[in-house]
């Protein structure tokens, strides 16, 4: 049961796009440098855990408070 509870927090790059109000070849952009991890499905499908993406969004606010 806990490997289904981790799949359900695995968010598709529309997800991430939707709510960073970014596009979605943005959200490919950050995967692909490496400033969002992301799972590599197949060459075409990335899935982004929840826990990243609060991660990326609070290091994003901490830099904005540095500046």
């Amino acid at each position: 049961m806990t490997q289904y509870n981790n799949l359900k927090q695995l968010l598709t790059v529309e997800d991430v796009s939707k709510k960073l109000q970014i596009s979605k070849q943005l959200v490919l952009i950050l995967i692909k440098t490496g400033d969002l991890p992301g799972i590599k499905i197949n060459s075409r499908v990335y899935r982004i855990k929840q826990n990243d993406l609060e991660k990326y969004i609070e290091s994003k606010m901490y830099q904005a408070q540095t500046l």
